[in-house]
Parts: structure tokens; sequence; C-alpha cells
């Protein structure tokens, strides 16, 4: 996609090293997805949930952390869909050091029971190419990312209602702690 179509806010999905439905795949998918959207109407910086629909794969539907603090999100999704999400994950360009991950702290609950998170950290960089006023690059020219941290695939859940809730630090003074109130349409 050209630079003229990202200023106007055309999401750019690229080409990632990794199968996309591979946990680096999907991770890196989520980085990308996150940069797709402005700020004013970007999933994770949303307060509400009004903006969980924005910009989703036909293959698996993206949640959102946040930019720390706590949130609460009530928000539609598809039936026969899996879900994926990072708990905490830290992105950073081609040439940082990778952060220490010692005192990442995470845990999940889905309807009150407790979910087994994973690591997943991309050893290859890959190109994110936002829009224009993202909250990931804040820039419309490519740049390499890997990206890390404790996120969750989840199966596809039954058709109604359910709460996710998860909370998360870096160990450093960063936490957050985001709610969403799911419907699953059939």
């Amino acid at each position: 996609m050209s630079l003229f179509s990202r200023l106007f806010g055309k999401p750019d999905m690229g080409i990632i090293p990794f199968p996309p439905d591979s946990p680096e795949g999907l991770a890196a998918r989520w980085v990308q997805w996150g940069a797709s959207s402005k700020l004013d109407c970007n999933p994770i910086a949303d307060q509400t949930g009004i903006y969980a629909n924005a910009v989703q794969p036909d293959d698996v539907w993206f949640l959102a952390g946040c930019f720390g603090g706590s949130v609460e999100r009530k928000c539609v999704i598809p039936a026969n869909r899996k879900l994926f999400f990072p708990i905490l994950n830290i992105w950073m360009t081609k040439g940082y050091e990778s952060p220490d991950m010692s005192k990442v702290y995470g845990y999940l609950k889905l309807n009150g029971q407790n979910i087994e998170l994973e690591s997943i950290y991309t050893q290859k960089p890959f190109t994110v190419q936002g829009v224009w006023g993202n909250p990931v690059t804040d820039s419309v020219f490519g740049y390499d990312y890997v990206v890390g941290g404790l996120w969750k695939l989840l199966e596809p859940l039954p058709v109604g209602e359910h709460e996710l809730y998860f909370r998360a630090g870096n160990g450093y003074g960063f936490d957050l702690e985001v709610t969403y109130y799911l419907t699953v349409a059939p």
C-alpha cells in the first residue's frame, strides 16, 4: 500500500516473516493491527469497546490491552472466531536491547476461571507500516519491530455473554487492568 493511502487511514498489513497462524505470526499481525488506525479510533486506546471491531482480520479476532491504567470495554464478536490478544506486550524497534522480562507479571480470567498465559517473542524483526496518527509507530513510514510478552490464543467462545479480565505489569511501574464484557453473536 502506498504512503499516500496510509496518510488517509488505509491500513497496510504488510508481509511478516512467520506463518500467519503461528504464535509469532499472530503477535506480528496484532502489532500491525494496532498501527492500522489513528489514536482517536484505535482499539488499544479505546476506553469503551466502541472500536473493538476496527480493521479485524477474517481468521481471528484481536482484542487489545491498553496504554496503562484500567479500562472496561463492551463489544460484540462473531461466533466461531478464535481470540488473540496480549496481556502485556512490549514492541521494540530493531537494534534495541530486549527488555528484562523477569519482572513481568500477568494473569487472565475468563468467566471467573484462571487461564494459563503464553510467552511469545518474535526473534526476527518484521516491518510495521501504520496509518497516519497511529499510536504504535506514530508514523506512516515502515519500521522494523520485534515484540514480546504474555499473550493468549483462545478457542472460539460459545454464543452468549462472557467476561474476560486481565491484569499485568512490567515490574517497573507500568501496570494495566482490562475487563471485556463480550457478547458472542451467532
